[in-house]
């Protein structure tokens, strides 16, 4: 339940420790969210609120002494704000000012839908849904005995990445590619069981 405690007063006096700084929230699928931040010295404990986006009405929803908090309360493709406070022993006992608001949007977790290869050198691969910036990162893709491209050119969709090897670097045969390490538009983590294609060159 809530840990009764003081807050910062209204006057401004710092009565307790200060705000957790880099807070991040990253849907993990469409049941869970991880939140992370930044230890905070002198805090003993932290206090998690949430709120829906747009309601504005933050409610504790954990606390924890680590710096990593998953909440697993959430309802697919809703859009949750959360604010972390930084708690120290007392006494009395005192909850410090609350860090900047994070959002987060629990969704599906995307797939690798088809991989085809394109002369000379290209290889598109078709995701399920649009992604996020990472897979602009040739180091994302990797066929087996082949290594990465050189470059990633991602479609206007973003549900599509061209790839270009070495010119020669795919001789005819059938290949498999594999992802990694990539998100989707709401930043929700591949799924690992469909994060490879095969295709034939």
């Amino acid at each position: 339940g809530p840990i009764p405690c003081t807050r910062r007063s209204a006057s401004g006096v710092r009565n307790g420790p200060p705000a957790p700084l880099d807070v991040d929230a990253r849907p993990l699928d469409e049941r869970r969210v991880r939140l992370t931040w930044r230890a905070v010295s002198g805090a003993w404990a932290y206090q998690i609120l949430r709120s829906l986006t747009g309601q504005n009405l933050f409610s504790q929803i954990g606390a924890t002494t680590a710096t990593t908090y998953l909440d697993a309360t959430v309802e697919q493709n809703q859009l949750y704000q959360y604010r972390i406070a930084s708690i120290q022993l007392g006494p009395p006992v005192t909850v410090g000012p609350v860090s900047r608001t994070v959002e987060a949007r629990p969704g599906t977790q995307p797939g690798v839908v088809r991989a085809e290869y394109v002369a000379p050198s290209q290889i598109a691969v078709e995701f399920d849904e649009p992604m996020d910036e990472s897979i602009r990162d040739p180091q994302r893709f990797r066929v087996e005995s082949v290594g990465h491209p050189e470059t990633v050119v991602v479609g206007r969709s973003g549900a599509e990445a061209v790839l270009t090897f070495a010119r020669g670097a795919l001789p005819p045969a059938e290949y498999e590619i594999v992802v990694g390490n990539v998100a989707d538009a709401d930043r929700t983590p591949l799924d690992t069981l469909r994060s490879h294609a095969r295709f034939v060159v």
